[in-house]
């Protein structure tokens, strides 16, 4: 299931960034003015699966530091990809007017559709794992009160998951 689910997500940022390519291809050869933003969008998408690819490494062999720069550089890739994203879709509004040299295919709505399509993507890559419940925690994990001083069993939620506090000041 988990697999799955992942895989879902993969085929989103793929689908996003192999439209962007195709917009970069199309703009490319007829109006370069106009040309750079799709291609920023589709080098950070893809970019984004070389960090992940990192991030999981570093998950498996518990390199903490390496982990924490991959996702780090994940978020900026997938921001800046996302802003892209927008920057284009702004252009297509003004395609007509930049470069009168251009198809209908490029010119109509479609282009439009395709960013917005995009941008909804891109969102639901970044905001569906965060809702998607991985685990629950055993009842063996421990953690530290900070008020007694003292290690003991996590808390349990309503839900019957174990959770431990956040813990800012050491």
């Amino acid at each position: 299931m988990k697999m799955i689910f992942f895989s879902i997500i993969s085929l989103f940022v793929i689908f996003s960034a192999s439209m962007q390519v195709w917009l970069y291809i199309n703009l490319h050869e007829k109006c370069s003015k106009v040309s750079t933003a799709p291609l920023v969008a589709a080098g950070c998408l893809f970019g984004s699966f070389i960090t992940i690819f990192f991030w999981r490494i570093s998950e498996k062999r518990n390199w903490k530091c390496l982990s924490k720069v991959c996702i780090f550089e994940w978020v900026i890739l997938l921001c800046v990809g996302m802003i892209s994203v927008g920057i284009t879709f702004g252009q297509s509004l003004l395609y007509s007017d930049v470069c009168p040299a251009l198809d209908n295919t490029v010119k109509d709505d479609s282009v439009q559709i395709l960013q917005i399509f995009s941008g909804i993507c891109l969102i639901l890559s970044v905001a569906i794992p965060h809702v998607y419940k991985s685990k629950s925690m055993t009842g063996d994990n421990k953690q530290i009160d900070m008020k007694e001083g003292i290690q003991n069993s996590s808390r349990v939620s309503s839900n019957g998951y174990m959770y431990k506090p956040l813990i800012f000041v050491k």
